[in-house]
């Protein structure tokens, strides 16, 4: 299939944005088949197609070489990895939610995926990775900090120039983070007074800074340590609440996404409201209180740059360690959300474009 093909199943809008990124002139005031000639000679521009090339992540490229070879089925579960080439213009999808590569792109990977461009997309990722863990993890962080952190983990050194470059040619990637003057910023932190908060929150308080491998893993947007306190909370949750251990699932996997943004284990509890689950009876809210005040001082927090509260009471930073046993009556008057229930990824009915966790739902 040839590329021009695959423009103009393209929207004038995708068009537009396509672009946008690729810095042509004047682009608002051309015609769809005026969009295509010009969409067409930047994707098949050498530098275009490095850039587009040089920020797709892993999962993305092992997709994209999979279709090199034949047409892949995607599923409605794995379409967030075909939607960057596809918003890219290098994908073309079928009404059956296939994937193909235009002949062109593929002779242009050939070309361009030479061993010196290969160290240079590792070098890439690597960088990037570093800003999107440490903004996972920290929720605010200084583009110094980040700099420091890849210095003393790799031998390669960076500097703040490289970082603020690999950022600046994110292109069309879409990413859940937003440089503020000398911090990256989670996207969850909206408007100045939630920065100002959670800097104020911070102050003072030490990195945690896990080895290379372990940090590098909240990397992936949905990564959290799943330890002993969530383990036993979600035991509990399979044995006496949902049977349904994918809905349990989800349940504790908003829990800890509720402590980690410094909500406290009180509030975590609308999770369970949110669901419509009524508790049987006081007993089983203090169990559940317990078990999620476990959770809340053994996850890592933004309030504390990474540490747990147990880990920030053992460094002598006194606070009272919240409890919650007893805080709720065991029924409550509950809400349901109408159709379907939203998760944790999927897109906030409220048109922001962000994820629900990201936005209403937190």
């Amino acid at each position: 299939m040839k590329l021009s093909e695959v423009l103009k199943k393209h929207t004038v809008k995708e068009l537009k944005d396509m672009s946008k990124a690729f810095g042509i002139q004047g682009y608002s005031k051309l015609k769809k088949d005026e969009l295509i000639e010009y969409v067409e000679a930047s994707l098949l521009n050498y530098e275009t197609a490095k850039q587009v090339f040089l920020c797709a992540d892993d999962s993305e490229m092992e997709l994209f070489r999979q279709a090199m070879k034949e047409e892949v089925m995607v599923s409605e579960e794995d379409y967030y990895k075909c939607a960057y080439f596809f918003v890219s213009g290098y994908y073309y999808l079928t009404d059956g939610n296939g994937i193909i590569v235009p002949d062109e792109i593929k002779d242009l990977y050939e070309k361009l995926f030479t061993t010196e461009f290969i160290a240079e997309k590792e070098r890439f990722d690597l960088v990037i990775k570093y800003c999107v863990a440490c903004t996972n993890l920290y929720g605010i962080v200084p583009t110094a900090k980040i700099v420091e952190i890849f210095n003393e983990q790799n031998e390669e050194e960076t500097c703040i120039e490289e970082i603020l470059t690999d950022y600046h040619n994110l292109g069309l990637r879409v990413v859940f983070f937003e440089l503020q003057g000398d911090y990256f910023v989670h996207e969850a932190i909206e408007g100045e007074e939630e920065f100002n908060n959670l800097l104020d929150g911070q102050s003072d308080k030490p990195y945690y800074v896990p080895a290379k491998a372990e940090l590098l893993k909240y990397a992936e947007d949905d990564y959290f340590e799943r330890n002993e306190a969530y383990e036993t909370l979600k035991a509990y949750i399979i044995a006496n609440i949902l049977e349904d251990e994918a809905a349990a699932e989800e349940l504790c996997s908003d829990l800890q996404l509720a402590c980690c943004f410094g909500e406290g284990p009180a509030d975590a509890l609308n999770q369970f409201l949110a669901r419509n689950i009524e508790f049987a009876n006081e007993q089983q809210v203090y169990e559940i209180g317990e078990l999620i005040s476990e959770l809340n001082n053994t996850t890592r927090m933004w309030d504390n740059r990474g540490y747990t509260p147990d880990e920030m009471q053992k460094l002598g930073f006194a606070e009272e360690v919240p409890r919650i046993a007893g805080m709720m009556p065991p029924k409550q008057t509950t809400y349901v959300r109408e159709g379907k229930k939203i998760g944790r990824n999927d897109k906030c009915p409220c048109g922001s474009g962000k994820k629900y966790k990201h936005c209403c739902g937190r």
